[in-house]
């Protein structure tokens, strides 16, 4: 029933790692070491998803904005027409050049919407910032708790193993009973399952602290060498894992339109031809046709705000995918972590806990 409890309790958890804190014996030299919370904060402000996005939106705004200020004048386009008519052997050539003005205050309006639209966003990237920070202090602030609690817990457990040490040492020399012996046992038991549970807790903590600030690394995390050995296979690496999952896919496939968005305002910098056909009748009452074609000269506006703004939004989704890899990377670290932290416990249930119970 111990197991099957145990069993139930860490199948629950089984995407909340456990970890130890830098001052138990759980770690090694090798784990990264645990952010201060200065630190957290900074790699939040540049790394957390909502970060990105914020600035993004900035730097869409922005860029919308510099298609707003071009020239209150068009492109200047060209109309050439050639016709001639059905009872006359001339040819009329003609050419018109157009060049279309705003006169009516569109410039200023589209360069007010421009206006508006950056300080909403910039407005917004700062309210979002100060949520970032929020959500930075209480992770790490969750992350620290709970490395307090596994040191706790790491501490009941070596003194519970002396005392099971001492109780061991007198009855062999006979000076108690087996019944004081399994109890002592039992205790070294009943301290190394909640060890067991605080370190999924911390993981679990920690995980989520390294989602937010954009680490691929779990903080303050144990080594799988010091969890013990594993009697099943672990995952593959957890950065061959993330570049497989389905969001990251989609992230990618979101940076290619972005690119391919790009590619199409450039190609459309120069407009079309247009073609024209001429019918129609002359002085002496005789039929006249003819052609022309229209070119339009990208002179004063060649897209620089639909350039623009598509490269930043291929920028923010190349920083999204950047912090997706690392959460994902993270995620499948201690989800790794978690399933050799839970059967270690079980282990130890199985060779120490049960027996003396």
């Amino acid at each position: 029933m111990a197991r099957l409890a145990l069993v139930f309790c860490f199948g629950f958890q089984a995407l909340t790692p456990g970890p130890a804190s830098a001052q138990t014996a759980i770690l090694t030299p090798q784990t990264a070491a645990f952010p201060s919370l200065a630190e957290a904060l900074a790699r939040a402000e540049q790394r957390a998803p909502a970060a990105i996005e914020a600035r993004g939106e900035v730097a869409a705004a922005r860029a919308g904005k510099i298609g707003a200020e071009a020239s209150a004048f068009g492109n200047p386009y060209v109309d050439f027409q050639v016709d001639r008519g059905s009872t006359t052997k001339d040819v009329q050539a003609l050419a018109y050049l157009y060049m279309p003005v705003d006169a009516f205050g569109q410039r200023g309006a589209r360069i007010d919407e421009a206006d508006a639209l950056v300080r909403w966003k910039g407005l917004s990237a700062e309210a979002r910032r100060s949520a970032v920070r929020g959500e930075t202090i209480a992770r790490w602030g969750a992350a620290r708790v709970a490395q307090e609690r596994l040191a706790h817990a790491q501490d009941a457990v070596e003194s519970a193993e002396k005392e099971a040490a001492y109780f061991a040492g007198r009855f062999a020399a006979k000076d108690t009973t087996i019944y004081e012996k399994s109890l002592a046992e039992a205790e070294v038991g009943r301290w190394m399952q909640a060890r067991a549970e605080a370190e999924l807790d911390l993981l679990e903590r920690l995980a989520r602290l390294s989602e937010w600030i954009g680490e691929s690394t779990i903080p303050g995390a144990p080594s799988k060498a010091a969890l013990g050995s594993i009697n099943a296979p672990l995952p593959p690496a957890p950065a061959r894992r993330a570049a497989e999952a389905p969001a990251l896919v989609a992230q990618r496939a979101e940076h290619f339109f972005w690119e391919k968005q790009g590619e199409r305002y450039r190609a459309e910098r120069r407009a079309p031809l247009q073609l024209l056909l001429i019918a129609g009748r002359g002085d002496p009452g005789d039929v006249r046709l003819g052609g022309g074609v229209t070119v339009t000269l990208p002179v004063a506006r060649r897209n620089q705000g639909e350039i623009a703004r598509a490269e930043a939004e291929a920028d923010r989704s190349a920083a999204a995918e950047t912090s997706l890899t690392a959460s994902l990377a993270a995620r499948i670290s201690a989800t790794e972590q978690a399933l050799a932290t839970v059967l270690k416990a079980i282990a130890n249930l199985d060779s120490n806990g049960l027996p003396a119970s």
